[in-house]
């Protein structure tokens, strides 16, 4: 089957994992670049229009961007499929009815691909055409930087408030708010992400410090997605959160419909950068790279080079490591095999002294040397396996536990005669049944008292399939 590199994503996050990573926010008014590890700490900034900057940044640390929400989609499809092996396969077909254009002309992939309750498989899809992500890089390298990594704005704010903001009530609406000079993009959902929404500035609006004004805006753009009333926590980031007065009148404007917290998070004008640089540091489950297939960067087919390389060499290592103990095992077998040789050889020998044997006949030869020499030792034989002291015991001792007297025996390998005296009838069948796990048939019968008051019996059995002698 034929690898649709719009939509596949196996290879969409094989990118390296950097201590440290540079992110880009080209939207953020000028925009701003930091320098930052895994956690989000920022180490360095830079102005991404500071080209000579961003060469040697770029040159040493990998770059993170993002495309802007507006120039993607984001939403949730769902697969009446409980595989999510087949139901990968039927994603792009259900996303390309949800495209405005064909998703052969555009960047997709699949995340937090998993079943539901209802037996169905779901998958967050976003999607975004060529020639924008193509538009993006190209901006960014005008501003002299050359992004490894193509991220989702939406998504990178939502992982990074999480990790920095963690929801302490799951499933209560969050709503991530970076308010940008001339741009505001609102993330919301529960215990996952919804959706995003994008309220841009135009022409004649009212001023950007009108906190009532953007705050109908937002309402206008919330309430299909939002119940009336619903507790909702809001968190501000972006280049105008750090102004508290206006984040403070946004959220009593917004408080009157949707009533609960708010909190600024922390360094807001570089949240995003921050969030870009961590996320290509430390993906997660939500991981994507726009910037794929044809577009990718140099840098991440080098990667997979040097994988599919490790790979080789492993298999490779693998393969000699199996070599080599199918050799020593040859070794160890063909040694085993000539000293049990020369064990069967000289056991052969004591059985058949004189006999000249050729190799390989040494069992077939003994064998014979066996039977030549059974009716010599058959009398032996027979007083050895078939020996009778041992049910004599049996029957001694259990005489003696049940105080028994045993006036006569007479014992051979098929039949057992006994008579004598015992205490009573019980002490009488414990002793014939003793004789019976013995592999008799034991047949008792009374014989009247004796002189001191004992009961006289008489025993006798037969053992079937005995060697009589």
């Amino acid at each position: 089957m034929n690898r649709n590199p719009s939509t596949d994503t196996r290879d969409a996050n094989a990118w390296p994992r950097p201590a440290t990573a540079w992110g880009l926010d080209l939207q953020a008014g000028g925009g701003i670049a930091v320098l930052a590890d895994r956690s989000g700490r920022v180490i360095a900034r830079a102005a991404p229009a500071d080209s000579a900057r961003a060469e040697d940044a770029g040159a040493r640390d990998p770059v993170s961007a993002c495309l802007a929400s507006e120039e993607s989609l984001l939403l949730w499809i769902s697969a009446p499929i409980a595989s999510a092996q087949k139901a990968a396969r039927v994603f792009p077909s259900l996303l390309d009815i949800q495209l405005p254009f064909p998703i052969e002309s555009c960047v997709a992939r699949f995340l937090a691909i998993g079943k539901t309750p209802e037996g169905t498989t779901r998958a967050l899809a976003v999607a975004a055409r060529t020639e924008t992500v193509k538009r993006r890089i190209e901006a960014c390298r005008a501003a002299g930087w050359d992004p490894l990594i193509m991220d989702h704005e939406g998504i990178a704010l939502w992982a990074r408030g999480l990790a920095e903001y963690p929801d302490v009530r799951p499933g209560r609406v969050r709503v991530i708010a970076c308010l940008n000079p001339d741009r505001v993009v609102l993330v919301f959902g529960k215990s996952e992400i919804l959706g995003v929404h994008v309220i841009r500035r135009q022409a004649g609006d009212p001023d950007a410090s009108d906190a009532g004004a953007l705050a109908g805006r937002i309402r206008r753009a919330l309430q299909p997605e939002l119940e009336e009333n619903a507790a909702v926590q809001w968190l501000w980031c972006g280049p105008r959160a750090g102004d508290a007065v206006f984040t403070g009148a946004l959220h009593a404007a917004l408080a009157g419909h949707w009533p609960g917290e708010c909190a600024t998070l922390p360094d807001p004008a570089a949240f995003l950068a921050r969030a870009l640089a961590a996320r290509l540091a430390r993906p997660g489950t939500l991981a994507i790279n726009f910037r794929a297939g044809e577009l990718a960067h140099p840098a991440i087919a080098r990667h997979a080079a040097r994988r599919r390389r490790g790979a080789l060499i492993l298999l490779l290592a693998a393969g000699a490591a199996l070599l080599g103990i199918n050799v020593l095992w040859r070794g160890a077998a063909a040694a085993m095999v000539k000293r049990e040789s020369r064990a069967v050889a000289a056991l052969t020998a004591g059985l058949a002294p004189g006999a000249r044997i050729p190799p390989g006949m040494e069992v077939r030869e003994a064998l014979k040397a066996v039977e030549r020499s059974a009716g010599e030792t058959a009398a032996f034989r027979g007083a050895i396996e078939h020996s009778l002291l041992p049910d004599l015991a049996a029957i001694a001792d259990a005489a003696r536990e049940q105080r028994a007297s045993i006036g006569s025996l007479t014992l051979t390998g098929g039949r057992i005669e006994i008579s004598g005296a015992a205490p009573g009838w019980a002490a009488c069948e414990r002793l014939a049944g003793t004789v019976n796990a013995l592999g008799f048939t034991a047949r008792l019968e009374r014989k009247g008292a004796a002189p001191d008051g004992r009961l006289r019996f008489a025993l006798e059995g037969d053992r079937a399939n005995a060697l009589r002698r």
